[in-house]
């Protein structure tokens, strides 16, 4: 089994990166929960993004090496160990997926994976949990920009995680891919999407592609 299959890893092609780049409107500190090797961070390079100071975190010690030179500080850790003593502007990932019962047990038993099913039901995917937590790292008027499955918002496996965002925010952009960006490792089409934190105007930029 290849090691991206093993961690629920398809890195992002260099111009997903750079279009999921593009969305970011905010300075200040970047946070990216799941680097790999580096791709998503070489896209806010590329797309000229000034952050002031730009945070990694990665499980696999390998990959990380590939974050060097594009981050201010690299965590080799799993993100639900990762407890940060700030809160961030913005934040951009293409998360792992897992379904949950194949989320290893090391990765549930973690307090802040727990604090989280309290809210999500315990029954929700790893990408689900991903963002959930990333949007609580946010500072108000914070943005996150993600990669995710097509059937995010419409999946009831990600209800709860929906409701708790239309609570606390809005999705200001959704680009949506008719066929996979990621092929031919994964067939699945991808949204982007665009959510700020205490943004309650509820305006959407949708966009087919």
């Amino acid at each position: 089994m290849t090691n991206k299959h093993t961690l629920a890893q398809f890195y992002t092609p260099a111009h997903l990166s750079l279009r999921l780049a593009n969305l970011l409107q905010n300075t200040g500190s970047l946070l990216e929960p799941s680097c790999g090797d580096g791709s998503l961070l070489r896209g806010v390079h590329a797309a000229g993004k000034d952050f002031e100071h730009i945070v990694g975190v990665e499980l696999d010690s390998e990959k990380i090496k590939g974050c060097f030179g594009y981050a201010d500080s690299l965590h080799n850790l799993d993100f639900f160990a990762y407890q940060p003593d700030q809160q961030f502007d913005s934040i951009i990932a293409n998360p792992p997926f897992l379904a949950n019962k194949a989320i290893p047990q090391q990765t549930k038993d973690l307090t802040q994976f727990k604090k989280l099913e309290t809210i999500l039901g315990g029954y929700a995917n790893l990408t689900v949990y991903f963002v959930l937590k990333c949007a609580k790292l946010l500072k108000e008027g914070g943005e996150m920009c993600f990669i995710v499955p097509d059937t995010f918002f419409t999946s009831t496996g990600t209800a709860k995680l929906n409701t708790w965002l239309h609570k606390h925010g809005t999705v200001t952009h959704l680009i949506r891919f008719k066929k996979s960006p990621f092929l031919p490792d994964a067939t699945q089409p991808v949204l982007l999407f665009r959510w700020v934190k205490g943004d309650f105007s509820y305006l959407t930029d949708l966009e087919v592609v």
